[in-house]
């Protein structure tokens, strides 16, 4: 089962879902020229960088900045800080 956490209580290598507003959102490429979306997502808690690596075209224009998401995902460790990588 995976629980709702607000954003400041999340671990590294737990699997969480989350209410957050979409700060900030960029669509990028990998090194291999496949596409991604780059996401800044908070709530009253705090904020943390998110990614969202598959199906980029279906969510690519689902949501906008400042639109609330509700995402699951998987908290790891990436240059030292942490980052959630959003499965759905």
């Amino acid at each position: 089962m995976v629980d709702v956490f607000q954003i400041s209580g999340l671990k590294i290598g737990v699997s969480a879902k989350i209410f957050a507003i979409c700060e900030d959102k960029s669509l990028r490429k990998t090194k291999n020229g496949d596409l991604y979306i780059d996401l800044l997502l908070r709530d009253k808690s705090g904020s943390i960088y998110s990614k969202l690596w598959s199906n980029v075209d279906y969510f690519r224009d689902k949501f906008d900045v400042s639109d609330i998401v509700f995402v699951k995902g998987k908290v790891e460790l990436y240059r030292k800080k942490k980052q959630f990588n959003i499965s759905s």
